[in-house]
């Protein structure tokens, strides 16, 4: 993943970048990427999300763990995205 980030700022917007570039990535990679516990990854996580809701609650744009492989992605509600006859 390249060069290591320590603080919690960095880190939160490292793990935003990835997660934005369509990466799919899972909570020991990212807690092992930054030498940390996997519960300060999750805890990034949530405030990661709670920071999207703020900026935009109407955009829909969240982070979930995939149950099927356990990775992190970067979605988009269906319900808050607009079709191609709303544009």
């Amino acid at each position: 993943m390249g060069e290591k980030i320590s603080n919690k700022a960095n880190r939160m917007l490292y793990i935003l970048a990835q997660l934005e570039s369509g990466k799919r990535v899972s909570k020991e990679d990212f807690a092992n990427y930054f030498e940390v516990d996997k519960r300060t990854i999750q805890r990034d996580i949530v405030a990661l999300n709670q920071y999207l809701e703020e900026i935009n609650p109407y955009r829909g744009v969240y982070i979930e763990n995939n149950k099927e492989d356990n990775r992190y992605e970067l979605l988009i509600k269906e319900e808050m995205a607009l079709s191609s006859g709303e544009i």
